[in-house]
């Protein structure tokens, strides 16, 4: 009996190990064959060639986007992420309710798209260390890029601040944010964007300059939820910067303590609420 048979036996996705590029992508067939209503596509390539996967669910014309897994060891937010998305589908094909909104409403007024793992060659390194055969290795071993230490790409450039500030400003953009930028500048429906990242238990805008009211309004209602702290903190060339200051939608991190080998289900307790909630309030 192979791991998938394995899973699916359980009913339930097995989060137990720490998730990597093959284990999302195993999980991700999983809840595409469970939930037939959902969708899989794909934004890009990697550095490496690796497939950037897509999920969307919903028709709406609304659309909400989820981001993870930005930095080598933050595989963490692709298991809450995926997480996420599996429990929706289940409220979506059982006719639930969950926080107050119905879930047959929420399909058909929200799109939810979610990217869970933006960078898999950064969190296949940081979980492995750098791969044999990729010409420039002795080079990133010389910088102090290996297993457990892994923050960027395959070309140990930061994803995190990749974005740029201006749409001609695109010399700079490696594959994984190149790809993501354009999904974002050309998928006018997106409403609000988040991303998951590894912090101090908060919600941050990095909207430059004085912070609209909307944005705060927003911001502290998904705080609420998490029953954490909401501030505005400078972000060149983050996705919350760019959709902020470029595209002139909401966007928010999310930023949860994530520790390195949990199961993360903690981690999706805290920031459930802010998941589910935070489509509803544009």
């Amino acid at each position: 009996m192979n791991d998938k048979s394995q899973v699916f036996e359980k009913g339930a996705l097995d989060f137990s190990a720490e998730i990597d590029y093959a284990r999302m992508n195993e999980f991700i067939d999983i809840i595409a064959d469970r939930y037939p209503f959902l969708s899989v596509t794909s934004i890009g390539q990697t550095v490496l060639g690796k497939r950037i996967p897509l999920i969307s669910v919903g028709r709406g014309k609304k659309s909400v986007i989820y981001i993870g897994g930005q930095a080598g060891g933050e595989s963490q937010s692709v298991s809450v992420l995926l997480r996420f998305i599996n429990e929706l589908c289940g409220f979506i094909v059982n006719n639930g309710r969950f926080y107050n909104c119905s879930a047959a409403y929420f399909f058909a007024t929200r799109t939810i798209i979610v990217v869970p793992m933006l960078n898999p060659d950064g969190i296949n390194f940081f979980r492995y260390g750098v791969e044999n055969e990729l010409p420039i290795k002795q080079d990133l071993i010389d910088k102090e890029c290996g297993r457990g230490t892994w923050k960027g790409n395959a070309r140990g450039i930061n994803l995190k601040q990749n974005f740029g500030k201006r749409f001609d400003d695109i010399i700079t953009l490696e594959p994984e944010s190149g790809a993501l930028r354009n999904y974002l500048m050309f998928n006018r429906d997106i409403k609000l964007a988040i991303s998951l990242c590894k912090g101090q238990n908060s919600i941050v805008c990095t909207h430059r300059g004085s912070t609209p009211p909307r944005l705060t309004a927003i911001g502290n209602t998904i705080a609420r939820s998490m029953f954490c702290d909401y501030f505005c903190e400078n972000g060149n060339g983050t996705i919350c910067d760019f959709c902020s200051e470029e595209l002139v939608i909401p966007s928010f991190e999310i930023r949860s303590s994530y520790s390195y080998g949990s199961n993360c289900f903690e981690d999706y307790c805290r920031q459930r609420e802010a998941l589910f909630l935070a489509p509803t309030i544009i």
